[in-house]
């Protein structure tokens, strides 16, 4: 069961909440003050008309199955309900509700309530929480994603891709990471992204990048100046090959752009270094100052649709960076209401769940994800 079907009902459309429209509740600790600490929601009200859905499969804190015999609605129904709606967009978007209210608003302004906001705002929702049978402690929760290169756990997710086809990749070759940044200037973003491309492609072309450079990938990072207010937009570049003299490169840089200079140049030192700083440059999303500013997020948003944002080239130009992850075998444990509501009802195999997944160290599964459109 994957969970990733768009296929909505129009009534949960019109009438589920987002993180920031409705408050979680702490978990009740007076009968069971073992409990820990990881945030529960409560299922809006009236959500289940005063009827309680069936359980799921209980499970043992080593994750053996005690199945009740009663039958049930299918997963896929039980996970399109309204609590499970709320419970799983609170869950996804938990650490960035606020971020995620104005890119929100301005998709639904700019673009009218089109397919893309009606797939940013169902992001997180069926949410069905899985054990691995191989490992018990290994969870994952599968949802709906959006996929949108403003939505910060979609990022996320296929950030973590790139990083984990990366990692395949980088064989024993020297490696280096290049920062390359344009000076400010008033022009709009999408001119100023325009030149950075073209830039760095024509900084390819010369015959030392060529006699020393295998090849790399190239990440682009938008930034909002604190002082001037201005796009720093600038690109962090991982390579492979031969040493490169920082004065050559800021030399080449100065001749293509007319007046930029600025950059930098650095060898790591181990293959931790490396992954360090993948995960850095790959993973973190727009800088805040872009969200803060509903202009600038507008124009953010215009300027980088249909633009590919990371670039490949030379050897690397043939990995296919978003490739699937290998296929595992996982055990659905119940939508994430049921496994909620099954913690604060003090049984042991949800709370380790409830725990394990709200932990601050975890970490994803693997997702499948689409290219740049």
């Amino acid at each position: 069961m994957s969970g990733m079907l768009w296929d909505v009902a129009p009534d949960i459309l019109s009438t589920s909440l987002d993180p920031s429209e409705s408050t979680p509740q702490p978990p009740q600790t007076a009968k069971h003050p073992h409990r820990a600490t990881w945030p529960l929601t409560r299922r809006s009200e009236g959500s289940h008309s005063g009827t309680r859905q069936r359980r799921v499969a209980r499970r043992t804190p080593g994750g053996n199955p005690d199945d009740h015999p009663e039958p049930h609605k299918p997963i896929a129904s039980r996970a399109a309900s309204v609590s499970n709606w709320n419970d799983g967009i609170q869950f996804r978007h938990r650490t960035w509700s606020g971020d995620r209210s104005r890119v929100k608003a301005v998709l639904e302004g700019e673009l009218g309530k089109c397919g893309r906001y009606w797939r940013f705002k169902a992001c997180g929702t069926q949410a069905i929480v899985y054990q691995s049978p191989e490992d018990p402690t290994r969870y994952r929760v599968g949802c709906k994603r959006c996929h949108d290169r403003f939505c910060l756990p979609c990022s996320q997710d296929r950030a973590r891709l790139i990083v984990a086809n990366l990692r395949n990749h980088l064989g024993s070759q020297p490696t280096r990471f290049l920062t390359l940044t344009l000076k400010s200037n008033d022009e709009p973003l999408r001119a100023q992204l325009d030149r950075l491309y073209a830039s760095f492609v024509l900084l390819r072309r010369r015959a030392w990048w060529r006699h020393n450079v295998t090849g790399g990938v190239a990440f682009c990072e938008l930034k909002v100046g604190k002082g001037s207010g201005k796009w720093h937009p600038h690109l962090h570049v991982l390579l492979h090959g031969q040493y490169l003299p920082k004065q050559l490169i800021a030399d080449s840089w100065l001749q293509i752009t007319g007046d930029s200079y600025v950059v930098d140049i650095k060898r790591a030192k181990t293959p931790e270094h490396v992954y360090t700083y993948l995960a850095s440059y790959v993973t973190k999303g727009w800088s805040t100052g872009v969200y803060h500013d509903a202009d600038r997020l507008t124009e953010a948003i215009e300027a980088v649709k249909g633009r590919k944002l990371l670039a490949a080239f030379g050897c690397y130009a043939r990995i296919n960076l978003l490739k699937p992850p290998n296929a595992e075998t996982w055990t659905e444990l119940g939508t994430m209401s049921e496994v909620l509501e099954r913690a604060r009802e003090g049984e042991c195999w949800a709370i380790v769940a409830c725990e394990a997944i709200h932990a601050p160290g975890f970490v994803p599964a693997l997702e499948t994800c689409p290219p740049d459109e």
